[in-house]
Parts: C-alpha cells; structure tokens; sequence
C-alpha cells in the first residue's frame, strides 16, 4: 500500500535527520578526526570541517521537519 511506502520514506528521512545532526554535533565540537568504514583514520583541515559543517546543515534542513 501508499501508506506503507510513505512511513519507511518518513524513517529514511528521520534517519537522515538523526545522521545529520550527529555529524554536526561532532564538527562543532571541533572533531577533525574521521574513522572512515574500512578504519582509516583521516584528518579533516579547518577548510574541510567548514565545508563538512555546511553540508551537515543544508540536509538538516532538507531532512529535518522542525
């Protein structure tokens, strides 16, 4: 049915919310280390934390409802 589809669009996006937030939360505090999935350790410059930031916010916005 359309309302099945509908909820798990609503979850994907409350997830992608939830991600997103957290992504910022760590960048603000000034996080610059990243673990990527296959465990190599990467250091974001201020540049790259700055632009992280940015694109944390723009889907906080775009996946966040309030």
């Amino acid at each position: 049915s359309d309302d099945d589809s509908d909820a798990k669009i609503a979850l994907a996006q409350q997830e992608n919310c939830n991600r997103a937030r957290s992504n910022l939360k760590s960048l603000s505090r000034g996080r610059v280390r990243y673990v990527t999935p296959d465990g190599m350790v990467i250091r974001l410059s201020e540049e790259e934390r700055q632009q992280r930031i940015e694109e944390a916010e723009s889907q906080i916005g775009e996946f966040c409802e309030d």
